[in-house]
């Protein structure tokens, strides 16, 4: 029988690098966004980046499942896999899209009523 530690790291390598760089990119996206919004006085840093983990954590795995997907779909024809690949990628920002309005909604309805007012707002500017 192999011993965990030799055979684990072959087989977590890829997965955690994927998810290193997913959790770096969505990291600093998340981070800059919330350091926009308390700059601009829509929310307090010390608020903000704790309820935005939902949305950090959902945009590295779509990112990290994108990322598996494509070395699925790689031993495909690219005419098959290229495809298939944009409409994954195109769902899963419709996704993180919908998510992203509909938590800072529910947030502001449920958890903490009258916290921002402009996340009640779903006009199309907005969106």
């Amino acid at each position: 029988m192999a011993r965990f530690d030799t055979v684990a790291p072959t087989l977590l390598r890829p997965r955690t690098a994927a998810i290193r760089g997913a959790a770096v990119v969505w990291g600093f996206a998340i981070l800059l966004a919330d350091i926009a919004a308390a700059l601009a006085g829509r929310a307090s840093l010390f608020v903000s980046v704790p309820l935005s983990l939902p949305l950090f954590a959902s945009g590295a795995i779509l990112t990290f499942l994108l990322t598996r997907l494509r070395v699925r779909t790689g031993g495909l024809p690219a005419w098959a896999g290229w495809p298939l690949t944009l409409a994954a990628i195109l769902a899963a920002a419709a996704g993180q899209t919908l998510l992203d309005l509909y938590y800072y909604r529910w947030l502001a309805l449920e958890v903490l009523p009258g916290w921002q007012a402009w996340a009640l707002n779903l006009s199309p500017q907005r969106m």
